[in-house]
């Protein structure tokens, strides 16, 4: 005959029947029925079974509210309970590599990171670092350090430290270590990183964008910020700017002029089509273009729309030969190697090795025959 077994809180949760015959395995515990042959192995199992606490790396089956459970998984190692859905530790301290799920973890709970060894807080939200600070064998970290200068005063500092190195010291004040510290010969206000090839990459630099900076350091040498030209403002420089690259320098929203090197000529060029090149001058405060050169080739002086290869606008004046390549012949005002609108004045001599010919009145002083220079015409 079937007999039942009720749980404490009868009311809630009600009984368990057991049948004749049967080992009942509703809950972790085999409960055997009447006439179970087996019954004294089960009810001695069932005891040790309580007094291990179900000790094993995996949770016992049908658990019941209330029950505990020793977790022997490597790194846990501690008793649970079972609160009707979830496996708890029963003095609320988890330990395990990973944290442990929300749903496991109750305001107030505490967690051992057995691979940092440090502790945490859930807060109901997340996991909190309680402490230490440091981790991977607490060695890497930030750390309160009190250090003694060569005054002989002792400056409360901050010191940033990986695998036992330390990279950094934070300071407020200004001071000189009395007792050697690899990297740190001197500490200033702020955040100091230690000079020294710590592990044979190089020694501590900032990496990222710096919203400050008063100097840097280029070549060993301090360089104030104000020292750097910029590009997004006007930038001025006290000494000379060298571009060591025959690219040269490209100016203009659209790149559209160049100086630059070609062998061994120095090259101005503008690289839109159909574009000029000016040289401007400031005559008592207004701005004269008084060279320029077109598209197509055409020099303009002081003039804008040039129409010949020279187009001056003005006077020239050499005090040496002017000479013309030029061997067309003049057979109207119009033609010829030298043409000109106006008239013509010579204070020596003119010498003319073809023909002369003169659509006006030729007036002169005297006229002398080239053969024996010895006739004369006369005068008027």
């Amino acid at each position: 005959m079937a007999y039942l077994v009720s749980h404490t809180d009868l009311a809630n949760k009600g009984t368990i029947t057991v049948e004749d015959n049967t080992i009942n395995q509703v809950t972790s515990l085999d409960i055997p029925g009447r006439n179970t042959t087996a019954y004294g192995t089960a009810i001695a199992d069932n005891f040790l079974h309580l007094l291990e606490n179900f000790a094993f790396n995996t949770s016992p089956r049908n658990p019941v509210e209330g029950q505990l459970w020793y977790d022997t998984t490597v790194g846990v190692d501690q008793l649970k309970i079972y609160d009707g859905t979830n496996w708890i530790s029963a003095s609320g301290l988890k330990k395990a590599t990973n944290e442990p799920a929300a749903n496991q973890s109750v305001v107030g709970d505490l967690w051992v990171d057995t691979d940092n060894q440090q502790l945490y807080l859930y807060t109901g939200s997340g996991w909190i670092l309680v402490g230490p600070t440091f981790s991977d064998g607490l060695s890497t970290g930030i750390k309160p350090a009190v250090l003694i200068g060569t005054d002989n005063v002792s400056y409360t500092v901050l010191e940033v430290e990986v695998k036992a190195k330390v990279l950094a010291i934070i300071s407020t004040e200004k001071f000189t270590p009395k007792s050697v510290i690899t990297g740190f010969t001197e500490i200033f206000p702020g955040y100091n990183l230690s000079t020294t090839n710590i592990t044979g990459d190089g020694s501590g630099k900032y990496y990222g964008t710096a919203e400050k900076a008063e100097n840097l350091i280029v070549a060993g040498a301090v360089v104030t910020a104000s020292s750097f030209l910029r590009n997004d403002v006007l930038s001025t420089s006290l000494f000379p700017l060298k571009i060591k690259n025959n690219s040269g320098i490209i100016i203009g929203a659209d790149s559209a002029m160049s100086i630059g090197v070609e062998g061994q000529a120095g090259i101005i060029a503008h690289q839109t089509s159909g574009s000029n090149i000016d040289i401007r001058v400031n005559d008592a405060g207004e701005i004269k273009t008084v060279v320029r050169i077109d598209s197509e080739a055409r020099v303009g002086i002081n003039n804008l729309s040039p129409d010949q290869a020279l187009d001056v606008v003005g006077n020239i004046q050499t005090d040496s030969a002017l000479l013309v390549e030029g061997t067309t012949d003049a057979s109207t005002i119009s033609t010829g190697s030298i043409t000109t609108k106006g008239g013509v004045g010579i204070a020596k001599k003119l010498f003319v090795g073809g023909d002369s010919n003169i659509a006006g009145l030729l007036t002169t002083q005297n006229i002398v025959p080239n053969l024996t220079l010895a006739r004369n015409l006369g005068t008027a």
